[in-house]
């Protein structure tokens, strides 16, 4: 680390090129060896150690970059000057391509360009959020797919995903379960997006469940006739007991594809998401403001859907339960 110009916390001496150094193991304070010797221990000990911090290397303080100079026309409006759109002078972003009106284009050592964060004004969107676009750049890849495009896809909860599609490009067989997937099904895949493996596990959900549904039919043709019967539960499913044994398998089936799910959803997103980006890709340049407002468009969650869903399967329970009404 360079302490040039830095003073030493015990003699107050700046540090120059060639003087003995030695580092506070604990909050990495730097001393002259001489110094740490003669008080035996670190010299910012209340200062910081109390207080659980860590010491700050004034030299890796950089000064801000200026603000790009935008200067607005007679309507008051300003051009972004990254794709020419007409902007509000209170804009902090351009609606358009996300680029930054007032604040300074963000930048990284050694010359890498940050990804601009396109949720930044996004009122869900915390500082844990914001802070972690100062480590993704413009030139990181997972599987040769920009991070950028897997951000404008992925969206909602990106820092997970990122992590995990990270995970997946290094190590063909590892495994990450998700909880949603496994608690929610083929609703989980829906909400994300993934429509033709939601729909496989929606037909095997309302198949698996037929044979409980007949097993109630006769339960509520029974009780009709005996009330007493639902208090002590011993229907009479004489003749029905293939159709008991299939109910049972087929509940546990159920939870083995839960399992399954949560297993695997995450391997099935992260294909999901390449498919998409490498379709996209085939057809439109990459890198153009049209190109990362697709993304947007054809990636983030589909609540919508999840709501249709949840109506149908409630329009299929209510005709179900009419039809079992009139045959009764």
């Amino acid at each position: 680390m360079n302490y040039q110009g830095v003073s030493c916390p015990v003699c107050n001496q700046p540090f120059h090129e060639g003087d003995d150094i030695v580092v506070c193991p604990e909050c990495g304070a730097p001393h002259h060896r001489s110094c740490y010797k003669k008080i035996g221990h670190c010299a910012l000990q209340d200062q910081l150690h109390s207080k659980g911090l860590s010491w700050e290397n004034p030299n890796d303080k950089k000064p801000e970059q200026p603000a790009p100079a935008l200067t607005p026309d007679e309507n008051g409006n300003v051009f972004c000057p990254n794709c020419g759109l007409s902007c509000r002078s209170d804009d902090n972003y351009c609606p358009n391509c996300r680029f930054p009106l007032k604040a300074p284009q963000p930048s990284a050592p050694h010359g890498r360009t940050v990804v601009e964060n396109p949720f930044a004004q996004d009122p869900n969107a915390g500082d844990d959020i914001n802070s972690i676009f100062g480590a993704i750049y413009e030139n990181d890849q997972i599987d040769g797919i920009p991070v950028k495009d897997f951000i404008f896809l992925v969206r909602q909860n990106y820092a997970y995903y990122l992590r995990v599609f990270k995970i997946f490009s290094q190590r063909v067989k590892a495994k990450v379960f998700n909880w949603s997937a496994f608690l929610f099904n083929f609703f989980y895949f829906f909400y994300r997006k993934m429509y033709k493996v939601g729909a496989l596990l929606l037909g095997f959900y309302l198949l698996s469940n037929i044979p409980s549904a007949i097993l109630s039919y006769h339960m509520i043709q029974q009780a009709m006739a005996d009330p007493m019967l639902l208090s002590s539960f011993n229907f009479d499913l004489s003749g029905l007991e293939w159709l008991t044994l299939t109910s049972q398998l087929l509940m546990y089936a159920r939870f083995g594809v839960s399992i399954y799910c949560g297993f695997t959803a995450n391997r099935h997103y992260y294909n999901h998401c390449r498919q998409k980006i490498n379709k996209l890709n085939s057809v439109a340049p990459r890198g153009g403001a049209e190109y990362y407002q697709t993304l947007a468009c054809i990636g983030g969650t589909s609540l919508a859907s999840v709501f249709l869903l949840m109506a149908g399967l409630a329009a299929v329970l209510l005709i179900t339960s009419i039809i079992i009404t009139l045959m009764l």
